[in-house]
Protein backbone atom coordinates (compact mmCIF):
# COMPACT_ATOMS: atom_id res chain seq x y z
CA UNK A 1 0.00 0.00 0.00
CA UNK A 2 1.26 3.51 -0.75
CA UNK A 3 2.65 5.37 2.27
CA UNK A 4 0.21 8.26 1.85
CA UNK A 5 -2.73 5.87 2.01
CA UNK A 6 -1.40 4.03 5.06
CA UNK A 7 -0.63 7.34 6.76
CA UNK A 8 -4.12 8.67 6.12
CA UNK A 9 -5.62 5.43 7.45
CA UNK A 10 -3.48 5.76 10.56
CA UNK A 11 -4.58 9.38 11.02
CA UNK A 12 -8.23 8.45 10.59
CA UNK A 13 -8.32 5.31 12.74
CA UNK A 14 -5.22 5.55 14.93
CA UNK A 15 -4.04 2.12 13.82
CA UNK A 16 -2.58 0.27 10.86
CA UNK A 17 -4.95 -2.68 11.42
CA UNK A 18 -6.98 -1.90 8.29
CA UNK A 19 -3.95 -2.00 5.96
CA UNK A 20 -3.61 -5.83 5.82
CA UNK A 21 -7.32 -6.07 5.05
CA UNK A 22 -6.89 -3.75 2.06
CA UNK A 23 -4.02 -5.72 0.51
CA UNK A 24 -6.33 -8.36 -1.03
CA UNK A 25 -8.49 -5.56 -2.42
CA UNK A 26 -5.45 -3.99 -4.10
CA UNK A 27 -4.37 -7.39 -5.45
CA UNK A 28 -7.85 -8.04 -6.86
CA UNK A 29 -7.86 -4.61 -8.54
CA UNK A 30 -4.47 -5.36 -10.13
CA UNK A 31 -5.75 -8.73 -11.33
CA UNK A 32 -8.82 -7.14 -12.92
CA UNK A 33 -6.69 -4.47 -14.61
CA UNK A 34 -4.33 -7.10 -15.97
CA UNK A 35 -7.12 -9.39 -17.13
CA UNK A 36 -9.01 -6.64 -18.95
CA UNK A 37 -7.01 -3.54 -19.87
CA UNK A 38 -3.61 -5.06 -20.48
CA UNK A 39 -4.98 -8.04 -22.38
CA UNK A 40 -7.05 -5.71 -24.59
CA UNK A 41 -4.03 -3.48 -25.29
CA UNK A 42 -1.87 -6.46 -26.23
CA UNK A 43 -4.52 -7.97 -28.50
CA UNK A 44 -4.94 -4.68 -30.42
CA UNK A 45 -1.21 -4.22 -30.91
CA UNK A 46 0.18 -4.82 -34.37
CA UNK A 47 2.21 -8.03 -34.60
CA UNK A 48 5.95 -7.65 -34.86
CA UNK A 49 7.46 -8.35 -38.26
CA UNK A 50 10.23 -10.93 -38.24
CA UNK A 51 13.51 -9.71 -39.82
CA UNK A 52 14.58 -11.43 -43.04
Amino acid sequence: MPPLLTGSLYDAYGSYALVPALLPVAAAAALVLTATGVRRAVSHRAPAVAPH
